[in-house]
């Protein structure tokens, strides 16, 4: 038969991360038995993983002032509300995971900003040996964000021409994302005041490959449900939702009325002008929902300090909730210690944030600066209580304290996995269960705490 132009290869790469540690701290040999017990010790403290997700409308205006007191309306689509760029057409590449993340951060800057951003920046410079091809997942697009690789414009770098702009400026920076796992009042929430919500989905071989024979997409109704253990294979973006779309929509009866609005990126001929409905009791689209919520203008901060270019790869700590981390940074300038920003491993995480001037090996000349509790996981930026002016060539360090509960490695960190090999160096990486006693996760563990130093140069004070 001939296959309707809305075919696509759609990856969601899934990435299977696993580390061998040894007695060197190599991630790439095996361990011998003479090392085995260390190996066993050092799998205590570090762990990888993969983590790959026409109604009456209230006003606009009124709903970002705070979404939190608006009442979720039954219906909302952000289509109706100039939100919603156009559907892009991700071609023959697996790039779903890339566009799903560029356009959650067009659709909050829309409608006041119209600037389309570029998906070939960031699989080009992602710090992951992946092609277009390949794939990707939502954690490689937050640590190019985090990282203020980018965005880039589109403009900059158009997509799929066969070229990239190592020159490419970004246009903004990333500060929060927020994982909204299994909560679907707060991705409504996040829907209404920001645009849209990235997230993921089983998409089975029948329904990538455009064939009517998909039994759990019905094309008169533009609708997906599906309720298995597959894994989560291609991203969408949720601009929307109606709590009234009948279960029998659906091609496999659902348990209940209601559906998301999603955004997919195989072009406008898909479905309903490129958009379909999903159900709110499909077994993928709530596990890894995102939202991008702070997008800061270039200028806010001038410089960032940071040691995890590929982002939170991996978990560590000590075997309970609580464990603090610590990373050592050279100013650069003469400068003004502004912010810090750490990731979160799970929920209801509380934290303590302390900096240290000249820092020694106990860091105990420690000075608090914030406190509080994160409720999602994900990635935040904390401003500092006071300010820190630091000289050239001045040494200093940014200390976390984390409590998750339930966890037994509540620290985020970032280690090589088979898609990527990142640059570490010694005596810059620390982490401690009491705070008092520190070990050097870079010799011990060939990992770097995911914690960031943000600065405003002396003469923009």
């Amino acid at each position: 038969m001939t296959k309707p132009r809305w075919i696509r290869k759609s990856f969601l790469l899934i990435l299977v991360l696993a580390l061998a540690l040894t007695g060197s701290g190599c991630g790439q040999k095996k361990a011998s038995s003479s090392a085995s017990s260390e190996a066993e010790e050092k799998d205590l403290l570090l762990s990888t993983f993969r983590k790959v997700e026409a109604p009456s409308l209230p006003s606009v205006s009124a709903v970002q002032k705070d979404v939190s007191r608006t009442e979720l309306p039954a219906k909302w689509d952000s289509r109706l509300a100039g939100r919603c760029p156009q559907p892009p057409d991700q071609k023959d590449l697996g790039t779903c995971w890339a566009f799903t993340a560029l356009g959650a951060i067009e659709t909050k800057r829309l409608p006041a900003i119209v600037q389309p951003l570029s998906v070939d920046h960031l699989t080009a410079y992602n710090g992951y040996r992946l092609t277009p091809a390949q794939g990707g997942t939502s954690l490689m697009a937050l640590a190019y964000l985090a990282g203020w690789k980018g965005p880039v414009s589109e403009e900059e770098d158009p997509y799929d021409d066969g070229m990239t702009n190592p020159d490419a400026k970004p246009v903004l920076h990333l500060q929060q994302a927020r994982y909204l796992s299994n909560d679907r009042d707060a991705v409504k929430k996040a829907v209404l005041g920001d645009g849209a919500v990235e997230s993921e989905m089983y998409a089975d071989p029948s329904f990538l490959a455009g064939d009517a024979g998909s039994v759990f997409y019905d094309p008169d109704t533009f609708s997906y449900y599906y309720q298995g253990s597959e894994t989560a294979n291609h991203e969408i973006l949720i601009v929307g939702w109606d709590d009234s779309f009948a279960a029998d929509n659906f091609a496999i009866k659902a348990p209940d009325d209601g559906a998301f609005i999603c955004q997919n990126s195989w072009g406008t001929d898909f479905a309903d002008g490129g958009y379909f409905y999903i159900s709110y009791y499909d077994s993928c689209i709530l596990k890894r929902p995102l939202c991008f919520d702070r997008l800061d203008p270039i200028g806010t901060y001038d410089q960032i300090y940071q040691q995890d270019l590929l982002g939170h790869t991996a978990n560590a700590g000590f075997g309970g909730p609580e464990a603090w981390g610590t990373c050592l940074y050279t100013a650069q300038s003469d400068q003004t210690l502004k912010a810090v920003s750490f990731y979160t491993t799970g929920r209801d995480t509380s934290f303590e944030i302390y900096t240290a001037e000249e820092p020694d090996s106990s860091f105990s000349k420690r000075i608090m600066q914030a406190e509080g509790t994160r409720t999602y996981e994900g990635y935040y930026t904390v401003e500092l209580a006071r300010p820190v002016t630091l000289q050239k060539g001045e040494r200093f360090a940014i200390l976390l304290k984390v409590d998750c509960p339930g966890s037994f490695k509540p620290l985020a960190v970032e280690t090589d996995v088979e898609e990527a090999v990142s640059q570490r160096q010694m005596g810059t990486s620390f982490m401690s269960n009491d705070g008092k006693t520190w070990t050097d996760t870079v010799e011990q563990l060939n990992c770097s705490l995911c914690l960031k130093a943000f600065c405003l140069d002396s003469s923009s004070d």
